[in-house]
């Protein structure tokens, strides 16, 4: 179990990650 110091971070990181590659895949396949 990671704790909340880490896990927060990390979540928000990856949904930025996530929400960035999300974005680019959109704007290559409908842009």
């Amino acid at each position: 179990m990671l704790s909340w110091d880490f896990g927060i971070p990390m979540l928000i990181v990856i949904g930025m990650i996530a929400f960035a590659w999300f974005s680019f895949l959109s704007v290559a396949f409908f842009g």
